[in-house]
């Protein structure tokens, strides 16, 4: 009996004890983000033939054979449409073409790019939108060596950084 009395005593000393106690406060902060899908785009890395400065004749404005090229986008998942919107250094007189930069030019010269279907200017801001459809998508486009200024063109490089920003939704 002393035994109960004592381990109520203690019991009581105890939660008496707690209630004395300080009391804190914890604060529980979550974050996150619901994000769009994404796909995975790959570079485009395309080398012009070479052309003849001689073999160009004073009418034409595209030099040259045109060439399909193509922005591959892979690895899509979760997403529904993908805006690309083009950027890069505009040529001076026609901001339709994009300015030659290799680094000894040919005077004359500037790169023609283009939506393959419809046949449409890509410049310097050009923004589409497309829906896509699976895991893959792909842009088709064309590019040329172009003639501006009226200029015959003279031998030199022809070179043209372009990037493409893609917003998926």
């Amino acid at each position: 009996m002393i035994r109960r009395a004592l381990l109520i005593a203690a019991v009581v000393l105890a939660w008496s004890g707690q209630a004395h106690a300080q009391s804190a406060t914890a604060s529980i902060n979550l974050n996150g983000r619901v994000l769009a899908g994404t796909c995975t785009a790959q570079d485009i890395n395309f080398t012009l033939p070479d052309i003849r400065a001689d073999e160009v004749a004073a009418s034409q404005n595209s030099i040259g054979p045109i060439h399909d090229v193509e922005l591959v986008l892979t690895n899509c998942s979760g997403v529904g449409v993908v805006a690309m919107t083009f950027s890069g250094r505009p040529h001076v007189n026609d901001v339709g073409l994009w300015h030659n930069t290799a680094p000894n030019p040919a005077p004359g010269v500037a790169i023609s790019l283009r939506r393959k279907t419809p046949d449409d200017r890509i410049e310097n801001g050009t923004r589409w939108a497309y829906v896509v459809y699976g895991s893959t998508f792909r842009f088709p486009m064309t590019v040329s060596y172009f003639r501006v200024n009226n200029d015959a063109p003279r031998q030199g490089g022809v070179a043209a950084a372009i990037t493409v920003t893609l917003a998926f939704q």
